[in-house]
């Protein structure tokens, strides 16, 4: 009896891509690393010629890197005469509100719900009534919706389970 084996490869740039990657780890491996420049490099104590100078090497290269590569680094572009001319306006216009605001600071101050310039003032003794009539109404609905839930829930056998008020 014979074995079949099958195997799913993944497509072939998949595979062409984990190869030059992998080409690369092992090719970076041996270079040694640079962290400062060409001019604070000296031979290390015990460290042979041949190895001293592969990091200046290195060195030498890093820097030609960080001078081909500088005109990429990100930079912020500048405000233009618009956005310098929307700052300056912002900011002097928080600042000439500051009148305006300090006045309405004072009117919702410590008693100001039944003082001068409060809302009370506006306000009937009959739109009082009202409201309070219509709040009223509401919570007697809202207390017979609530029990005509409950009923439900009984009904249908579902009550006490926690979910009988969920819609």
């Amino acid at each position: 009896m014979a074995i079949t084996e099958t195997r799913t490869r993944p497509p072939q740039f998949i595979e062409d891509i984990g190869v030059d990657l992998a080409k690369n780890l092992v090719a970076s491996t041996g270079v040694p690393t640079v962290s400062v420049g060409l001019s604070a490099i000296s031979q290390r104590p015990g460290e042979s010629a041949a190895d001293f100078a592969a990091r200046q090497t290195a060195a030498r290269a890093f820097e030609t890197r960080q001078q081909s590569l500088a005109g990429l680094a990100p930079t912020v572009a500048g405000q233009d005469a618009l956005q310098k001319q929307a700052a300056s306006l912002a900011a002097s216009g928080v600042g000439s509100f500051q009148p305006f605001l300090t006045q309405a600071q004072n009117l919702t101050g410590a008693g100001a719900g039944t003082g001068a310039g409060s809302i009370q003032e506006y306000m009937s003794p009959y739109q009082t009534q009202v409201i309070d009539a219509s709040l009223a109404e509401f919570d007697r609905n809202a207390a017979s919706n609530r029990q005509r839930i409950r009923d439900q829930a009984v009904a249908s056998g579902a009550f006490g389970g926690g979910r009988e008020g969920v819609n």
